[in-house]
């Protein structure tokens, strides 16, 4: 892999970019969404296990090989299809630790070309029809953008909800307040 960081930004925005294009071609806005969930997803498998890019990238496989492994890391979506393409060209060129950044292009792609945010939305319940509408108009009327959620349960939060979007947080779960409570108990 390159150390040369124009060169290493021009490879970023052409994978994500690949990407994008192919996704939106397939099922515009649905295809993009899935792509970006799948694309999450490997990168914190990357993050968290780094045998898996390691024995990717191992220099004893094939380029066939490398292709196969990338491969069997995925199903058979539209979304899994396109991510294996670009992953597998990314092993074969000993790149897979770029998909962070290609990631975020990725993202900033989805905002600049579709004029879209999309806001992760964690709580304690699933979301009922109402509350949906009122969080998306919200953020809306905010950012000044069309919003998607992508909504998460997390039963640890008691209770509450955690909105994330382009970098910021806004975490109003009963669990955080809990633990600033007990923060201060301490200090007193």
């Amino acid at each position: 892999m390159t150390n040369n960081r124009l060169v290493q930004k021009k490879q970023i925005a052409v994978y994500a970019r690949t990407l994008f294009d192919a996704a939106y071609a397939e099922q515009k806005l649905e295809s993009v969404l899935n792509v970006r969930v799948r694309l999450q997803e490997l990168c914190r498998a990357l993050r968290s296990d780094s045998q898996i890019a390691q024995t990717i990238q191992d220099s004893a496989l094939s380029d066939a090989q490398k292709m196969q492994l990338v491969a069997s890391i995925f199903g058979s979506t539209p979304a899994d299809t396109l991510l294996k393409d670009v992953l597998g060209v990314m092993a074969q060129r000993g790149e897979l630790a770029l998909c962070p950044a290609v990631q975020q292009a990725f993202e900033q792609l989805i905002v600049s070309e579709l004029k879209l945010c999309v806001v992760s939305v964690t709580s304690a319940v699933a979301l009922d029809d109402h509350l949906r509408e009122l969080i998306t108009n919200k953020v809306e009327a905010d950012l000044g953008m069309r919003v998607v959620l992508d909504e998460r349960v997390d039963r640890s939060l008691l209770g509450g909800i955690i909105l994330s979007a382009q970098g910021k947080c806004i975490d109003a779960s009963v669990k955080s307040r809990l633990e600033i409570y007990r923060d201060q108990l301490k200090r007193a």
